[in-house]
């Protein structure tokens, strides 16, 4: 038989509110370029950080396995993005919890433009994290 594992909603929630508590109140949303690592583990290499989105003092709530992120605010970019490829949620220091894709279209982080230049206004109108059922 193939494998085909199933996790409870209630163990997916307990590992979303991990995040949300080891976030912090001072997460960070961090658009990043150049290939993304093989899990949040991994260190990074030449990646550039080019914008750092602050979280919600609480970072978002967790139901149904799902993690709905509050306001991210705004921030300028500090370095270009040719193209932002991916993303990553950490917290107030260098500690990554979650990455994601990012681009235009079906990606974690959608964006209107991955050509992001510095001193570019970064902006999330939304985020959520789905665990895996």
């Amino acid at each position: 038989m193939a494998l085909n594992p199933k996790t409870a909603v209630l163990a997916r929630n307990a590992a979303l509110a991990y995040i949300v508590t080891n976030l912090g109140a001072s997460g960070v949303c961090s658009w990043n370029d150049g290939t993304q690592p093989v899990d949040a583990d991994t260190a990074r290499g030449a990646q550039v950080e080019g914008a750092a989105l602050a979280l919600s003092a609480t970072a978002g709530t967790v139901s149904a396995g799902v993690l709905t992120f509050g306001t991210i605010t705004s921030a300028t970019a500090s370095a270009a993005m040719s193209p932002c490829a991916w993303v990553s949620f950490r917290n107030s220091g260098t500690t990554r919890l979650h990455d994601g894709s990012a681009g235009v279209g079906t990606y974690n982080l959608s964006l209107n433009s991955a050509t992001v230049g510095s001193g570019a206004t970064c902006s999330v109108s939304s985020a959520s994290i789905t665990a895996p059922a």
